[in-house]
C-alpha cells in the first residue's frame, strides 16, 4: 500500500490558505469555514493516508464555486465537478490515483441524491458506467461511499436536519456493506 503522507503534508498549507477564507452554510455547515469541513472530513476517513488525500482534496472547488447570499451565508453550486476539474493544480494527471480521486471528488454530491433515490440501483449502475477504465469498481465505490458518510459526519447542521443526517449516514453504511 502507498503511502501519500507526504503528498498531504505538501498540500495542507495551500488547501487550508484557499479555503479557510470560504464561511459555511446556515443549515448544513455550521462547523465554520471549509477548512475546518475539511479537516472533521479527513479524520473521518480513517488512516488510510489515500483516504486522508481525498478528504483533503474533496472540497477544493468549494474556493472557486460559490455564491453568497444577502444574509452573507455560501452555498456551494458546481463545486464537486469543478474541484475535480481543478485536481490536476494539486497533483499531477499521471499520478497512479489521479482518476481514481477525480472521479470520486466530481461524484461526491451525488451520494446524498443516493439517499433520497427511488431507483437507487438503477442510479447506481448509472455512476458506476461513469468510473474510469483501469481504475478499481469497488475502491471507487468505497471511498465514494466512506467520503459521503465522512462529509456528512464533518458537517454540523442545524437540529431539525440532525436526524436526516443519521438516517442519509445509515443508508450510506448499508450501501457500503453491499459492496
Amino acid at each position: 500500500m502507498d503511502n501519500y503522507q507526504d503528498l498531504i503534508d505538501k498540500l495542507t498549507p495551500r488547501v487550508r490558505e484557499i479555503l479557510t477564507p470560504i464561511g459555511g452554510h446556515k443549515i448544513y455547515h455550521l462547523e465554520g469555514n471549509c477548512w475546518e469541513h475539511t479537516l472533521l472530513v479527513m479524520q473521518g476517513m480513517g488512516s488510510d493516508s489515500l483516504y486522508r488525500l481525498l478528504g483533503l482534496l474533496h472540497d477544493i472547488g468549494k474556493s472557486r464555486f460559490y455564491e453568497r447570499d444577502a444574509e452573507g451565508w455560501y452555498t456551494y453550486p458546481g463545486h464537486a465537478k469543478g474541484g475535480a476539474d481543478m485536481l490536476h493544480e494539486f497533483i499531477p494527471t499521471t499520478h497512479p490515483q489521479y482518476q481514481l480521486l477525480y472521479w470520486v471528488i466530481a461524484n461526491h454530491i451525488k451520494t446524498l441524491f443516493f439517499c433520497k433515490s427511488k431507483c437507487l440501483d438503477k442510479d447506481m449502475a448509472k455512476l458506476d458506467a461513469t468510473i474510469p477504465a483501469g481504475v478499481d469498481h469497488k475502491q471507487a465505490w468505497h471511498m465514494l461511499l466512506t467520503l459521503g458518510i465522512a462529509d456528512i459526519k464533518g458537517s454540523y447542521t442545524v437540529e431539525s436536519e440532525q436526524a436526516n443526517d443519521n438516517r442519509n449516514i445509515a443508508k450510506l453504511e448499508a450501501m457500503k456493506a453491499r459492496l
